[in-house]
């Protein structure tokens, strides 16, 4: 089995929490800066998806890292999926690499 990742902005109705729509991209600069700079984690939220599977049997598992603010304000990636999957530090450098494009808190 293979494991392949994707970054998603997720665009959820803060009413309902339900899911309206979603903005998928291999890397964070693939974003435009007004979509990095929508992410609030409310109606806006910042999503690392971890999918695995192969082409025989197709996706076999799929789990999410949220990104949240840490202490600065800063958006953060968990050590792990909610499925327990381990989030590689190359997302986390990406992120980290990318807080200067709409991911640091609004003043």
């Amino acid at each position: 089995m293979s494991v392949y990742y994707e970054w998603d902005i997720e665009w959820v109705d803060p009413a309902s929490g339900d899911i309206l729509d979603h903005d998928h991209a291999a890397r964070l600069d693939e974003y435009p800066q007004v979509k990095m700079d929508s992410i609030d984690g409310d109606a806006r939220v910042l999503v690392l998806v971890r999918m695995v599977g192969n082409d025989l049997d197709g996706e076999t598992d799929r789990s999410w890292a949220y990104a949240e603010r840490d202490d600065d304000g800063l958006l953060a990636l968990p050590a792990e999926t909610d499925g327990g999957g381990h989030v590689p530090n190359r997302f986390h450098a990406e992120l980290a690499a990318n807080s200067s494009r709409g991911l640091r808190p609004s003043s």
